[in-house]
């Protein structure tokens, strides 16, 4: 235990959890106010302006929401932002071809039914006048 001149234990013990708290209550701020520089992982806070971030210990720029590089926004426009970001504009028609198309919604085999069953109810009266 350290050695505490002119408090008692109890003093000493009520500061050192008070100080605790604050360190405590600091990094809770801390990590709800600021995010951690996909390249080098400084703690950087935005305090106002636009999401293109430029870290100041790399230089490394990218998104504050989404932590794209802003060298593959600049490549492809933004595009490259991921797709929960509000910046994302989805697949520019240009690249569209690179991209598997997306799956289509099941078709109902309704109608199919529908067109099918003169035909087959045709067929069927054929066959019966054959015999």
């Amino acid at each position: 235990m350290p050695w505490h001149t002119g408090l008692t234990c109890n003093q000493y013990n009520t500061r050192e959890r008070e100080r605790l708290q604050q360190e405590e209550a600091s990094l809770q701020l801390m990590e709800k106010a600021t995010k951690q520089c996909p390249q080098c992982q400084v703690r950087i806070e935005k305090n106002d302006g636009c999401d293109h971030m430029t870290c100041r210990s790399c230089k490394h720029e990218f998104c504050w929401i989404c932590f794209v590089d802003y060298e593959l926004i600049r490549s492809r426009d933004n595009s490259a932002h991921t797709p929960t970001c509000p910046y994302y504009v989805g697949v520019p028609l240009r690249y569209q071809a690179h991209f598997p198309a997306r799956p289509r919604a099941p078709v109902s085999v309704d109608h199919y039914i529908a067109r099918a069953r003169p035909h087959a109810l045709g067929r069927y009266e054929a066959e019966v006048q054959e015999y």
